[in-house]
């Protein structure tokens, strides 16, 4: 029996290394597809973190707003005794490198910590620390407070530390970011304020939350204490 045998003919070397090439420019093209994929939950992972310890900062600080008779014990009850710009109810405090221990982050234009922990102005003893940590060791967290610019200390009689304003309005800036950033920069030392708006247009900045926080002086309302009111 006669058996004929045609197209039997294999691939040649061109048609395989052709092949081989379109199956290998699929395989990039599905690996960078993927990489990018996998970037970008990453990074949408990494902002949804900072999110929440943003808003845990927000609402750690609102707690501490919220503390019956705060503002009076902190000496802000009219005639406010210390240095208007830097007195807080909100402490932020850093891990010493020494013995560990939480410690006030006094340094106004320091470069922000990985991780920070947050008390009221009359926890002398630090022992009602909240404390808040980027995952990611690299990210540093920073918490800008700064008091309305016109809030004044003094009334029209030139009474030195006599507010004339019945609020003091607090503004929170929480900035989250990798590179250091010199914030001595945007910082003002003879009004002791901060350059907000252009902080938080610096590049290397990830993300930031900014709240505000507002205490009606009732005291000053009523009379009780000098000061004109604006």
């Amino acid at each position: 029996m006669k058996h004929v045998l045609e197209n039997q003919k294999g691939l040649t070397l061109v048609e395989l290394l052709g092949t081989i090439a379109i199956f290998g420019f699929i395989a990039s093209l599905l690996t960078s597809i993927l990489f990018s994929i996998s970037t970008t939950s990453k990074i949408q992972s990494q902002k949804v973190e900072l999110q929440q310890i943003a808003n845990g900062l927000v609402t750690q600080m609102e707690k501490i707003s919220n503390i019956p008779d705060i503002y009076e014990k902190a000496g802000y009850r009219g005639k406010f005794v210390g240095s208007w710009n830097d007195e807080y109810i909100v402490k932020i405090l850093k891990k010493s490198s020494g013995n560990n221990e939480w410690v006030e982050n006094t340094n106004l234009t320091n470069a922000g910590e990985n991780m920070i922990g947050i008390t009221d102005i009359n926890d002398n003893l630090n022992q009602k620390v909240t404390f808040f940590k980027a995952t990611n060791p690299k990210i540093n967290i920073k918490v800008i407070q700064q008091k309305n610019e016109n809030s004044q200390t003094k009334t029209i009689f030139s009474m030195p530390n006599y507010r004339d304003d019945f609020a003091i309005q607090t503004t929170a800036l929480i900035l989250f970011f990798k590179d250091p950033i010199d914030f001595m920069h945007y910082y003002d030392s003879q009004t002791g304020l901060f350059n907000l708006e252009k902080i938080k247009k610096i590049p290397t900045v990830i993300y930031f939350r900014e709240a505000i926080f507002t205490y009606r002086d009732h005291s000053k309302v009523k009379g009780e204490v000098p000061g004109d009111g604006q």
